[in-house]
């Protein structure tokens, strides 16, 4: 008796075998798509600072600046290094109307948020820097002295690189 003859015979158990066969297949793919775990991938740190970028430390990157870090204003630090000389190039914060607008939950039921021009909005405009030891801070929305401020470059003049804690 060939395999075909054997397959006719028995159509039931056939089918349920290749059920099985499919369902292993797909649950495999599912494995290699997913990576086999629950947990999300992990998040890189970001740097914060509570004294104009003299120390940093590492924290959330979800985390909207300022915020009270042990007693003191945080903001957000971006640390750069200089042929092994590494250095708070420049601060971030957000305005307390765009920290307001993006700290609040975002509610939908099936659409777009009801006021996602303002996150839009504050995202763009609410946002500020300053490099350390600047007096005042400037706003993202000033395209050209925002570029001034993050175009972080050695004393030598070529371009600093960006540090970011793991």
């Amino acid at each position: 008796m060939g395999l075909r003859q054997a397959l006719n015979d028995n159509s039931q158990a056939s089918t349920i075998a290749v059920g099985a066969v499919v369902l292993l297949a797909v649950g495999f793919m599912a494995y290699q798509i997913w990576g086999g775990t629950t947990k999300p991938p992990p998040v890189a740190a970001a740097y914060f600072t509570v004294d104009d970028g003299a120390t940093y430390f590492p924290g959330d990157p979800g985390q909207l600046a300022p915020f009270q870090h042990e007693g003191k204003e945080a903001v957000r630090a971006y640390v750069f290094d200089c042929g092994g000389k590494r250095s708070v190039g420049y601060l971030e914060r957000y305005t307390p109307a765009a920290h307001k607008v993006l700290s609040t939950p975002v509610q939908s039921k099936g659409g777009p948020p009801g006021n996602l021009g303002q996150i839009i909005e504050a995202g763009r405009n609410g946002r500020e820097l300053k490099r350390p030891g600047d007096a005042k801070w400037v706003s993202s929305a000033d395209a050209a002295q925002a570029k001034r401020i993050i175009d972080v470059r050695c004393p030598d003049g070529r371009p600093a690189t960006e540090l970011r804690p793991n």
